[in-house]
């Protein structure tokens, strides 16, 4: 995965959460209130995770790239560097996944009750409110897509800089 890509998954998952359209409100009191809440705190600690991720993606490619392209008679102590930010890259991909996980169920638990809510008044049958729903539903059903589809890349990422640490294990 090139640099642009893992940031542009970046930058995808970060409008994921973003995408959501949650906002915090004081003094929550209906459960649409306070599942709101809920979802833009679990938006909140996923965005600063993310906002995290381009550097430290581009710091362990950068260490890579130091480390088999050395001309140098040792390059075990940029191997060395490469796996500390590889593991420090894994422990970031851990943290993004319970709080991806955590901003899913959230925005889920949110949508769901503000639909209750919004059927409730479509009781009326005002057409309005039936098209804002069904936009709603899809606007949340795309975000939470790019949000799966960006840790299952980033995921992936990981996957192949473990790969790579582990051919160039005892190789150099």
């Amino acid at each position: 995965m090139s640099t642009s890509t893992s940031s542009r998954v970046c930058v995808a998952l970060v409008l994921a959460a973003a995408g959501l359209g949650i906002a915090s409100l004081a003094g929550c009191q209906t459960a649409t209130e306070r599942s709101e809440a809920a979802a833009a705190s679990a938006a909140t600690s996923f965005r600063g995770d993310l906002n995290r991720a381009p550097a430290n993606i581009q710091m362990t490619i950068d260490r890579l790239a130091s480390t088999v392209g050395a001309q140098k008679a040792s390059r075990a102590g940029d191997f060395e560097v490469f796996g500390r930010n590889l593991a420090s890259l894994r422990e970031q991909g851990r943290r993004v996944g319970i709080q991806a996980d955590r901003a899913e169920s959230a925005a889920n638990t949110y949508f769901r009750d503000w639909a209750r809510d919004a059927n409730r008044e479509a009781a009326s049958g005002s057409p309005v409110l039936d098209e804002t729903l069904a936009s709603r539903g899809d606007n949340s059903q795309a975000a939470l897509r790019l949000l799966r589809d960006g840790r299952a890349s980033f995921a992936r990422l990981i996957g192949t800089m473990t790969a790579i640490e582990t051919s160039l294990t005892g190789n150099l």
